[in-house]
């Protein structure tokens, strides 16, 4: 049985293909998630963590992602693996190419579209849990980490159906991104009224009720970081890129 381990929502990714001016120059960006697994009882687990990376080079864009294939046979796992794969596509292009050689050993020519849809940093939707299912958020404070010069914002958000019930959020914010074709949120960037400031984590805590069991503060957390680029990374990242076409 394949698991996909995706649990996705709309980030949205600002990309200029005037950003490369070296050609030799590869960036990217990791997005984290971390979400809670309880039991049946409303007893925390553990947390379920997940990631995902998209790189930028010239005028292209590649994901790297990864699912889990298992299988079990009358009740006993006999296989558990992570697995890689790699999706490119040139800006403005209707079709990209799949890379993934546990399926073939060929690359599969795919819609673009199709494709970014099921990517995990493409299917985060907490700008819908906060803005779609709220009426309006407020401020609780602003202040700067002293030790990283990140603004954390903190504030809640009323629901839609029921007014009583808050979601609380922290969200917090680094300049050091501005080099970044990328942006986690448009719309929360905004919040911050930081000179190049984007939103780099983001926590959601929330009282959950599913099937008449409390989950009480709920906590969900997205974060966003730079990725080192390591020599062998970029060859095989150049790979992939010089060979997404016909």
């Amino acid at each position: 049985m394949k698991t996909n381990i995706f649990i996705l929502l709309p980030l949205l990714i600002a990309c200029s293909s005037n950003h490369f001016k070296n050609k030799n120059l590869i960036s990217g960006i990791k997005v984290s998630s971390s979400i809670p697994v309880f039991n049946n009882k409303g007893k925390q687990l553990k947390f379920d963590t997940s990631s995902s990376s998209v790189y930028f080079y010239n005028n292209q864009i590649l994901y790297h992602s990864y699912y889990i294939q298992d299988c079990s046979i009358n009740g006993v796992s006999i296989l558990n693996e992570k697995r890689d794969y790699f999706f490119v596509y040139t800006q403005n292009e209707k079709y990209g190419y799949i890379f993934n050689k546990y399926k073939t050993i060929n690359k599969e020519r795919v819609s673009v579209d199709s494709a970014k849809s099921i990517e995990f940093i493409n299917s985060i939707k907490f700008e819908s849990l906060l803005v779609d299912n709220c009426k309006n958020y407020q401020f609780i404070s602003k202040s700067i980490d002293p030790f990283t010069d990140n603004m954390v914002v903190l504030c809640t958000f009323k629901g839609l159906e029921d007014s009583t019930k808050k979601i609380k959020g922290q969200l917090e914010y680094s300049n050091q991104f501005s080099n970044i074709p990328f942006t986690m949120s448009k719309k929360f960037d905004s919040l911050s009224q930081m000179k190049n400031g984007k939103l780099k984590k983001i926590k959601i805590i929330t009282d959950l009720v599913q099937n008449g069991v409390i989950f009480p503060n709920f906590e969900i957390s997205y974060f966003f970081e730079e990725e080192t680029i390591s020599d062998s990374t970029k060859q095989n990242l150049i790979y992939y890129f010089k060979n997404a076409h016909d």
